[in-house]
């Protein structure tokens, strides 16, 4: 990425996505380089993490996108770097490691969009901070948050979008997956006219805490209960298959039926008369005696 780094300096828009990408850690501290950056979008990069974040923060202040979807070396470490970058309004870290300190450092009064899903370390205070300090927020995603969200989360919500009634019935809340009850939601919606969403959007396995169940490993096998017996059912007998009738092989038309192929004279050499036979037309009558026949007689 180093060429793109000396020739596109203005560069407004990067975006990487997906894991076999070839990006290594020196491309990621090149990102740093284009200070007028705006949208960076780092989805599920190994080697994007906090190192690149504090140099995205001293270095891009005009940031407003920031995307980094399991990006597993991301923390509240470098979140707390990105403080500089007020213009923020669109934030992505679902199934990174970070908290309610983190977040903390990167929410402001531009912040429109937060989408954390899968990220166990958010709590209730870092929704109700999201209340207080971003009036303009417009979509929260919190799907798959199982461990540490409560009910509770939503009452200070409520207060600031109710205190905000020119932007509450613009205001989407995705929990679908999430600890926070069913109840809670439809009153969160009746009462503030927003817009909720009970999908679980959310894929575990991009956490990095992510455990396989063992169930995974057998999905070869049926859900039937039968298939897990160890005593299998011997396959049935295949088919008998009648035998393909015998092919006859084709005769060999003979060439020179004025001699039988394999009565050679004494003087005869074989292949070599058939070839000679084959150059001299001549040669092919039997009754062949002497110049006259080349019809010079």
């Amino acid at each position: 990425m180093t060429p793109l780094s000396q020739h596109c300096r203005k560069l407004k828009e990067l975006k990487f996505a997906g894991t076999n990408t070839g990006v290594t850690i020196s491309d990621m501290l090149t990102v740093a380089q284009f200070s007028q950056l705006e949208v960076l979008v780092v989805n599920e990069q190994p080697m994007f993490g906090d190192v690149t974040l504090r140099l995205v923060g001293r270095e891009c202040p005009s940031l407003r996108t920031l995307s980094c979807v399991a990006c597993h070396m991301v923390t509240d470490a470098g979140l707390s770097c990105l403080s500089t970058c007020q213009r923020l309004s669109d934030i992505n870290f679902s199934y990174c490691p970070v908290t309610d300190q983190g977040l903390a450092a990167v929410l402001n009064s531009e912040t429109r969009r937060v989408c954390i899903r899968a990220c166990h370390g958010v709590t209730d205070d870092c929704i109700a901070l999201m209340g207080r300090v971003c009036p303009r927020l417009e979509t929260l995603d919190v799907c798959g948050c199982q461990l540490s969200l409560s009910d509770q989360c939503l009452l200070p919500l409520q207060d600031s979008l109710q205190s905000v009634s020119s932007r509450h019935h613009n205001f989407t809340l995705m929990a679908g997956g999430s600890s926070i009850g069913e109840e809670a939601l439809e009153e969160f919606a009746r009462v503030t006219g927003a817009s909720v969403s009970l999908t679980d959007l959310s894929v575990p396995s991009l956490s990095a805490d992510y455990v396989p169940d063992e169930l995974d490993y057998f999905q070869f096998l049926s859900e039937d209960e039968e298939d897990w017996d160890h005593e299998a059912t011997p396959p049935p007998a295949p088919e008998r298959v009648s035998p393909l009738p015998r092919l006859e092989a084709p005769s060999v038309p003979v060439l020179y039926p004025h001699r039988a192929q394999d009565d050679y004279g004494e003087n005869d050499h074989g292949d070599l008369d058939d070839f000679l036979i084959a150059d001299d037309p001549a040669m092919f009558s039997d009754e062949f005696s002497g110049p006259e026949d080349w019809g010079f007689g």
